[in-house]
């Protein structure tokens, strides 16, 4: 691991034991040092351990942030895509239902006119008879004053 790159790998050499009291006060104190210096290193060891696991743990969640992203972006897409469609399909039908009134407009308002036509014609026609027989009527009378 990284822990024993940086303090080594946890081994001192031992020296050999001098004599005397003071040698004997040293030799305690350098191993109260090492025991210190292992439990350093120990403790060293699982904040690394640690550091590791939230280094760990921390790219899975953006990993997951990530897939679920994609899934809602891809849903949303897929969202976006039917209703484009059904609103495609909405304002065609529509567009088809105002062409097929302006057609049975047209067509109404052609037989209107026709009719109006007709009945112009008609009129004219009948004002014309009118006129006529109105006039050999007053001719009638006419030729009865005169006799």
């Amino acid at each position: 691991m990284e822990h024993d790159k940086v303090r080594g790998n946890g081994v001192s050499p031992r020296q050999t034991r001098p004599a005397g009291p003071n040698a004997e006060i040293a030799e305690k104190l350098h191993g109260l040092v090492e025991t210190m210096l292992g439990h350093l290193q120990a403790k060293e060891a699982t904040i690394y351990r640690g550091a590791d696991a939230y280094r760990k743990n921390g790219i899975n969640c953006v990993d997951k942030i990530e897939r679920r992203y994609i899934q809602e972006r891809q849903a949303l897409n897929e969202t976006w895509k039917k209703d484009s469609d059904r609103f495609l399909r909405g304002t065609r039908a529509a567009k088809a239902a105002i062409d097929e009134r302006g057609k049975i407009r047209e067509k109404a308002m052609q037989q209107l006119n026709e009719t109006a036509a007709r009945r112009r014609h008609l009129f004219q026609q009948a004002t014309t008879s009118l006129r006529a027989l109105h006039g050999r009527l007053m001719k009638g009378k006419l030729a009865d004053y005169e006799d």
